[in-house]
């Protein structure tokens, strides 16, 4: 879509650009906080779905960075947009599902959390 769509080249929306920049890092570390609280949350309440949940959140948080990424070549122009691509690749690699958070909330912390110690 970046290849195809012409950006707009406006050296006044510099700091829309940083702005923008520091919101994809805001929604990268608080992806990962939320996560792990929605995943606490889970193995607490024995709810499989909420640990399903988490991790469609954190999911799309990642995706948002991608999203300012888009936004911000659109309107800046600045070339530097990949940056957000990047970003957002690494943190949707990072939320790979782990089947024992799964059997966790759906054991409670009982066998599984005795079992990560091992």
């Amino acid at each position: 879509v970046t290849r195809v769509l012409q950006a707009g080249a406006n050296d006044n929306l510099k700091v829309l650009f940083w702005i923008l920049l520091m919101l994809g890092v805001v929604n990268f570390g608080a992806s990962f906080l939320l996560k792990q609280k929605l995943l606490k949350q889970a193995i607490e309440q024995r709810k499989p779905a909420l640990a399903r949940s988490a991790y469609i959140v954190a999911f799309a948080m990642c995706e948002s960075i991608g999203l300012c990424g888009l936004i911000a070549h659109l309107v800046t122009g600045i070339e530097y947009y990949y940056f957000f691509f990047v970003l957002s690749s690494f943190g949707i690699l990072m939320h790979k599902p782990q089947r024992d958070d799964l059997l966790a909330a759906a054991a409670g912390a009982g066998v599984w959390g005795t079992r990560k110690n091992d």
